[in-house]
């Protein structure tokens, strides 16, 4: 017991914690995520966003910086390798990052044209009779990245079966 009140109280201190990287939003480079089980995935088998920013935001940073910093030692810091860094600024898009690209333009448009109303369901329906193919959750993540909202749905009430007038209610009989 006295050994243990005799330890020097910085042993005792907490350890520093330092705040989490946060993960904006990827622009379509064509590049791709890290793999599933790296350390800036988040681990195998984790489902959901990593916490760490994925290689194009990093790419990004590195070419912004570039001017400052040596971009062997930004890449090691960073966790990616110069031949990834140099291999997506030379790359053409992908066909899905082209393809992404033509649909927020769509995106766009129609949210113009509804007066900036309509949310992803709403868009998503435009986008079918305009005969374009893609899912609502593919128009969603598009809609947010551009920034775009609709104005709130409205809230539906569940339909009562039996309508009961406040002031005639059934007195409650007591057997006894």
């Amino acid at each position: 017991m006295l050994a243990a009140l005799s330890t020097p109280l910085q042993s005792l201190s907490s350890p520093v914690i330092e705040p989490l990287p946060r993960n904006p939003p990827a622009p379509s480079t064509g590049c791709s995520r890290p793999p599933e089980g790296s350390p800036r995935s988040g681990g195998a088998g984790r489902v959901g966003r990593s916490l760490w920013p994925s290689a194009p935001v990093i790419y990004t940073f590195i070419e912004a910086q570039k001017a400052n910093h040596r971009i062997s030692r930004m890449c090691r810091a960073l966790k990616v390798s110069k031949s990834g860094l140099y291999g997506c600024r030379d790359r053409a898009p992908s066909a899905r990052a082209r393809a992404e690209a033509l649909l927020s333009e769509k995106i766009v448009r129609i949210h113009r044209d509804s007066r900036e109303t309509y949310g992803a369901p709403r868009i998503h329906i435009e986008l079918r009779t305009l005969g374009v193919r893609c899912a609502r959750k593919r128009v969603a993540p598009l809609m947010r990245e551009a920034g775009l909202f609709g104005c709130g749905g409205r809230r539906r009430r569940k339909a009562r079966t039996t309508l009961r007038s406040r002031t005639e209610r059934t007195p409650r009989l007591r057997t006894s």
